[in-house]
């Protein structure tokens, strides 16, 4: 990720590891992740929710379904509001904002 990123590519991590309905805990390095980034790139991360994607492509489905999908797109959090802070702090901030879209 930090490679791709050095190189003025994109990098798209799913922090709840799945879709569904409601907010989950993240994954287990997504903090990690962020905070790498963060040391490293000095990038902004860009908060976004997806919304529907569970009915599209439900659990234990192998093909999609015809749903709408609502993508909101949120306003990118700053490197220096991770400052100081560990892997599950960033994490929480992460999902905070994605939580308010």
């Amino acid at each position: 990720a930090v490679r791709i990123l050095a190189n003025n590519g994109m990098v798209l991590v799913f922090p709840e590891g799945t879709r569904g309905e409601g907010q989950r805990e993240p994954k287990k390095g997504i903090g990690l992740i962020a905070s790498l980034v963060n040391k490293k790139i000095q990038t902004v991360i860009l908060p976004v929710r997806i919304r529907g994607s569970e009915k599209a492509l439900p659990r234990g489905s192998w093909f999609i379904k015809p749903h709408k999908i609502k993508v909101t797109i949120g306003k990118g959090i700053e490197p220096e509001r991770f400052s100081g802070k560990g892997n599950l702090e960033i994490a929480k901030i992460v999902m905070e904002e994605i939580a308010k879209l």
